[in-house]
């Protein structure tokens, strides 16, 4: 228009070597198999380095940045949702191989249950992690204990470490009413429920092989499509604002697929939820095994003081997941003492130096105005 005229050297190219594109929307959950051409005697051979499934209703990335395992496989559903696939080798832990590098396990099973109970009840595995390594926590941090654990309630009571229910007026003993609509009436059926969905996550990955993470950080929507905190929509994309603002019983019910308004409710491929403190550990192990295992005990992303749209910050990517080390801290179903749950990963405050692997706690009930957010998983039915 004559007026928008930028001066000389006020600008900059760049270079765009390929973009995003993915295939046609899968009609049925199929077997993605990932080769790698390797040299031998005379040529080249195809060798298969990795498996997954691609659930119905979405399509699977082509392009050569999105479309290995070991860099993140991305897939997207077809209102825009994308996902990384993470591979788990191990899952239940065999109580007899040493832990460390090349096996470890997600979870184990809880005390008095095994591969011969008629029902499999698990508990989650703790890793620490230092530098581009991680080690299982040797601290007893199993359910029963007062410090990290899930599946577990949060009551305010000493005698309640525990999915069953016996003791305590505070938080999931009352604020169980937040989740009626997935048919939960009382702390004991809230208990028995998030024990099963669990089991129920655990026995889709022994099954496939591996689950879905966001790609981004969860963002909340109305019903008319506004990216707001008052909505009851979640999304995972990028270039909106992530959800905060709300407790973590608003972020567990929206990202659970048996809430109404969940993009997934009645899916007949996939099961979503607010991730799991092991899912978040299985996660971190499988980058460290990659070209980004740097980044997860570094601070890096966004640190400006305010929180930010998704998927900005180009140094806040693992594995084509954006903002674990920035942006928001995330919720987990993970408990910890008689009033918390756990979150994880770095923020966007200039001054902190979490990283993508730290662990902090909060009351559930918490409503921070820009802080805690969540991110939502996936698995397969």
């Amino acid at each position: 228009d004559g007026k928008n005229v930028s001066e000389t050297g006020y600008y900059m190219v760049t270079n765009i070597s390929e973009l995003e594109t993915f295939s046609e929307v899968y009609q049925t959950t199929q077997k993605y198999e990932d080769y790698d051409t390797v040299p031998v005697e005379g040529g080249t051979e195809q060798v298969l380095v990795g498996t997954a499934y691609i659930p119905k209703g979405f399509r699977v990335a082509t392009s050569s940045m999105t479309k290995k395992i070991a860099n993140g496989l991305v897939i997207e559903d077809e209102i825009g949702n994308q996902y990384v696939w993470i591979p788990v080798k191990d899952v239940i832990y065999d109580e007899k191989t040493v832990v460390g590098e090349g096996y470890k396990p997600m979870v184990r099973y809880q005390e008095g249950y095994n591969t011969s109970s008629e029902n499999q009840y698990f508990e989650g595995i703790r890793y620490n992690f230092s530098g581009t390594t991680s080690t299982r926590a040797t601290t007893n941090y199993t359910i029963g204990s007062s410090s990290y654990r899930e599946p577990s309630l949060v009551t305010g009571s000493e005698a309640n470490y525990s999915w069953v229910f016996t003791a305590g007026n505070n938080y999931d003993a009352t604020n169980y009413i937040s989740l009626n609509e997935l048919g939960i009436d009382s702390p004991s059926k809230m208990g028995t429920y998030i024990n099963g969905k669990f089991s129920e996550m655990v026995q889709s990955i022994v099954k496939y092989g591996g689950y879905y993470v966001g790609r981004y950080e969860t963002s909340l929507y109305t019903a008319e499509g506004q990216n707001s905190t008052n909505g009851t929509v979640v999304k995972t994309v990028s270039n909106q604002t992530p959800m905060a603002g709300v407790d973590w019983y608003k972020m567990y019910l929206t990202q659970d697929s048996n809430y109404q308004d969940n993009p997934y409710y009645e899916s007949e491929s996939v099961i979503s939820s607010m991730i799991w403190g092991s899912q978040w550990d299985a996660m971190l192990n499988f980058i460290l095994e990659g070209a980004d295992k740097d980044k997860v005990t570094e601070r890096t992303g966004n640190h400006t003081g305010t929180r930010s749209i998704t998927g900005q910050y180009g140094n806040d990517i693992m594995n084509n997941i954006f903002d674990l080390s920035s942006n928001v801290r995330e919720w987990t179903q993970e408990a910890n003492g008689t009033l918390y749950r756990t979150d994880r990963g770095g923020y966007f405050s200039i001054d902190s130096a979490k990283s993508a692997s730290m662990r902090d706690i909060y009351g559930p009930s918490n409503v921070s105005s820009a802080v805690l957010g969540s991110r939502i998983s996936l698995y397969l039915k």
